[in-house]
């Protein structure tokens, strides 16, 4: 049980912290405002979906 809550713990860490590209839209909408930041935020988004489903389709094992 100590174990799980060390993990749990880690994975609520991870979960709350922000990644790089939510910082990097953070700091685009700050900067340039905010059509550019949702402008970024949809390109993350995208380039997040086709990596999900390349990798879900097998893709990304025949490039490797």
């Amino acid at each position: 049980m100590h174990h799980l809550l060390i993990v749990f713990a880690a994975y609520v860490i991870a979960a709350v912290s922000p990644d790089p590209s939510t910082l990097r839209i953070m700091g685009v909408a700050t900067n340039h405002g905010r059509r550019a930041g949702l402008t970024l935020a949809a390109g993350v988004v995208s380039g997040s979906l086709f990596w999900g489903l390349s990798a879900a389709t097998g893709v990304s094992a025949l490039l490797a």
